[in-house]
């Protein structure tokens, strides 16, 4: 059995991740977790065989995305924008144009400029020079 301060060390570095964790997603931001994201996805799309294939790795980016997002927000609801929102026949038709972000009222009263509703989507980040 581990002693008392052996415990007390390990809190206390578990403790010190998630804060470290809170602050990268925070310096990063939004769109930069977004375009990391879409990037990701395009990535993903010219390496897979399939359609099959690619809803098979998109669980782990999704799911990247709403654990760096719900390190800004733990209550913030996200919506992946498609390319295409029907069911995709081919690779050329799984491409994400953005993520629709709602944000908490915690968050909004917090960050009193903050839109409830924000869309990040590929047009945004690049014509803010975040795809260049």
């Amino acid at each position: 059995m581990p002693s008392d301060r052996v415990k007390q060390l390990i809190s206390q570095k578990k403790a010190y991740r998630r804060k470290e964790k809170r602050n990268s997603a925070l310096r990063r931001g939004p769109n930069i977790i977004v375009k990391e994201f879409i990037s990701a996805t395009e990535d993903l799309r010219e390496t897979v065989p399939s359609v099959e294939a690619f809803y098979l790795g998109l669980g782990d980016l999704t799911s990247k995305l709403d654990r760096d997002m719900k390190l800004i927000d733990p209550d913030v609801q996200l919506r992946v924008m498609w390319y295409k929102e029907a069911e995709a026949e081919n690779l050329d038709d799984l491409r994400v144009d953005g993520v629709e972000i709602k944000w908490s009222k915690f968050y909004l009263r917090k960050h009193e400029f903050a839109d409830r509703v924000k869309v990040v989507d590929f047009g945004y980040l690049f014509v803010n020079g975040y795809f260049n």
